[in-house]
């Protein structure tokens, strides 16, 4: 009698673009699928980081004329026309103000309106300039893609895994999940549990998944709290009424762009672009309360006695 072998699963944990991936991949070619899914991301991360000299991003903060590789020219592309989608409420180029708000915060101070106003004077797309595949930036201006990076890097890898008939996955790229094959359970967490507990599970099936929350860091100054979360529209942190959003769909790129933006948004102003997109959220309000859209009625459970809205 013939024996049923077990499908090879392949798991691979290795650390870039300022966070760990933890990515598992099932079927025979799931070694092979595996190594080309790391090897493409420690590559991206290479051309953008900000932190590497040798970046393409690091050579357009610079003021230099760079003559971009394919990744970079897709995502800068992909950046700034979700900007404009949004108003410039996702904006790649708002690295002045989260600097500013950053050390201010580690100060223990409130950046004051001088400050502010000159960040914001260098902040928006407008100053990204593309030439074919040549780009440069305006004097003074400055790229981060920390807010999109994850999102493209998960929609490649997919393709990867869709190109060597692999179905089975788990990509879990620094929070932002995508999974192909095997339906899958994650939790979504409660941000008002001091443990980070979940507050309920959401079947993720051929779909990828990214939260954004203002949970993790924040500092209080003279009474108030203030967290990292920052309206580019405004140069202060989003006064949204929201402490996390999550949203589920199948262009990863285009949720983590739009999970911050959405959170600075609110469920409202939100909404029309999300439906848009295809786009399901899970809003969680300051208050405790919790609005999901309709796509996710029969997906999303609740763990805990969470209000709904």
């Amino acid at each position: 009698m013939k024996s049923v072998q077990e499908p090879v699963t392949v798991r691979k944990v290795f650390p870039t673009m300022g966070t760990v991936h933890t990515i598992a991949v099932e079927g025979e070619q799931a070694l092979f699928a595996a190594g080309q899914i790391k090897v493409r991301i420690q590559t991206m991360d290479r051309l953008w980081s900000v932190f590497r000299e040798d970046s393409e991003i690091a050579a357009l903060n610079r003021g230099e004329l760079i003559t971009a590789s394919e990744d970079t020219l897709r995502i800068l592309k992909e950046s700034v026309r979700i900007s404009k989608e949004t108003e410039g409420v996702f904006n790649i180029t708002a690295g002045s103000l989260t600097k500013l708000w950053r050390h201010a915060m580690n100060d223990e101070r409130i950046p004051n309106p001088c400050e502010i106003s000159k960040a914001l004077r260098h902040t928006g797309a407008t100053g990204i300039r593309i030439f074919g595949n040549h780009v440069k930036l305006k004097r003074g201006w400055s790229v981060d893609l920390g807010g999109i990076a994850k999102g493209y890097a998960l929609d490649r890898a997919l393709e990867l895994l869709k190109d060597t008939g692999t179905e089975n996955a788990i990509l879990n790229l620094g929070g932002t999940i995508g999974v192909t094959g095997r339906p899958i359970e994650i939790g979504i967490r409660n941000p008002f549990d001091p443990d980070g507990e979940p507050m309920g599970t959401l079947l993720l099936d051929n779909r990828c998944a990214v939260t954004s929350g203002s949970y993790e860091r924040f500092v209080r100054i003279d009474g108030r709290t203030f967290h990292h979360i920052i309206d580019p529209r405004t140069g202060y942190p989003s006064d949204s009424g929201l402490v996390s959003v999550t949203l589920v769909g199948r262009n990863a790129t285009a949720l983590d762009a739009l999970a911050t933006a959405s959170f600075i948004l609110g469920p409202f102003h939100a909404s029309p672009l999300l439906k848009r997109y295809g786009i399901e959220a899970i809003f969680i309000k300051t208050d405790g309360k919790v609005l999901k859209t309709e796509g996710l009625s029969d997906t999303f459970q609740f763990h805990e006695n969470m209000r709904t809205a």
